[in-house]
């Protein structure tokens, strides 16, 4: 068989387990025939999403066919608000969004320290609080052109604003979602 229905007392569509063009995926309703809660494997990954009453996103859970996995949390309008995730090396990070889903502050992880990185509404790093081995702890002000403005310590090289391959290489490795609200490779 390539799909399953299930049925109510009322005969009414409960849920449906079927083999879709990307792979098998279980879908679960409300008595209202709102989806509740969905299930897949695909060739992109795996992936579980949770809705509220209006049929809205609002926990997605998803693991990348190399095993990066990612959770995200969005509000009633769908906009991701919270997100944390593991990149292919294994550098955890989260995100934590504005109500018009622009990253506002990120927390990672590194193999050689920690950092705290906080944006103004427009999205650019105004501020970073950073441990680094064995340098120490480090603080930076950034301007509206992310130019450093501030710095503590205020002698030595660090902390130093990463390399535009540094950052790309950083912006890569962020859990994300797709325009649905789901997760994508």
């Amino acid at each position: 068989a390539e799909k399953f229905v299930l049925r109510d007392a009322s005969g009414k569509e409960r849920g449906v387990w079927e083999m879709g063009p990307e792979g098998p995926g279980l879908a679960m309703q409300d008595e209202e025939g709102k989806l509740g809660a969905g299930l897949g494997v695909y060739q992109r990954g795996r992936g579980l999403i949770l809705t509220d009453g209006q049929g809205v996103t609002r926990a997605s859970v998803f693991v990348k066919p190399g095993g990066d996995p990612s959770v995200i949390l969005s509000d009633a309008k769908g906009a991701m608000r919270a997100g944390i995730g593991l990149s292919p090396q294994g550098i955890p990070t989260i995100l934590l969004n504005d109500e018009k889903g622009k990253e506002r502050m990120g927390l990672s992880a590194l193999p050689q320290g920690a950092s705290i990185l906080l944006k103004d509404s427009s999205g650019k790093s105004r501020a970073a609080l950073m441990v680094v081995d064995p340098e120490g702890p480090g603080l930076l002000i950034l301007n509206e052109n992310e130019r450093p403005i501030w710095r503590a310590p205020r002698r030595g090289t660090w902390p130093r604003r990463p390399s535009r391959r540094a950052r790309a290489r950083c912006e890569r490795q962020r859990p994300r979602s797709g325009p649905c609200g789901h997760f994508q490779c």
